[in-house]
């Protein structure tokens, strides 16, 4: 049986290049010398998950994808703590915004998110964002530096309600502007009336 040359586009370059074989890539862009697009794909950027590119002509590198996920598992006890605490305390300021104040649709955003990346408008809590949400969080931890951290759930909570706190006076202080501020309307806030 006799192979037909076929002329395929690279998916690496765009070039066109001719083949005997289905290659997905031409010669130049094989990554760490294989041509085909790798099906059980470990990783995005070497395809094996050895943590190594090597291109035709050029010095092989280290992987960015590999390194980044291999440094995030070798994250120490107390910072996979403060992680946790983190998302957890995003997950309780969105419920008490969102059972608290009528915000339809308000999603909580907790992954990095450029625009570029994702092509559709995303709205949402992007809390991860927030200077003021994080230097609160890198204050608690260095107040809990040498101290035994309590559980995971206390700390969230106690994140939240400094969080809300410092919230609450910037709210204020933006209605102290209002021509009917009455600064008697919030002095007896926590009463039951």
């Amino acid at each position: 049986m006799k192979l037909k040359r076929k002329t395929k586009e690279c998916l690496g370059c765009q070039d066109q290049f001719i083949t005997l074989k289905n290659y997905d890539y031409c010669q130049d862009c094989a990554i760490n010398g294989n041509r085909y697009i790798s099906k059980t794909n470990q990783c995005s950027e070497c395809g094996d998950g050895s943590g190594w590119v090597k291109f035709k002509d050029s010095p092989k590198r280290p992987c960015k994808l590999c390194y980044l996920t291999k440094a995030n598992m070798k994250l120490t006890k107390t910072e996979k703590y403060w992680n946790e605490v983190d998302l957890l305390a995003q997950e309780k300021i969105y419920q008490l915004f969102t059972n608290n104040i009528p915000l339809p649709n308000l999603k909580l955003i907790t992954e990095p998110y450029r625009y570029e990346d994702k092509q559709e408008k995303l709205t949402g809590l992007f809390l991860h964002k927030d200077v003021d949400y994080r230097t609160l969080l890198t204050d608690l931890e260095s107040q809990w530096d040498d101290q035994e951290l309590p559980n995971k759930e206390v700390m969230a909570e106690e994140a939240t309600l400094w969080y809300c706190q410092m919230l609450m006076k910037a709210l204020i202080t933006d209605l102290s502007d209002y021509s009917s501020y009455e600064p008697s309307l919030f002095t007896d806030l926590t009463s039951e009336n």
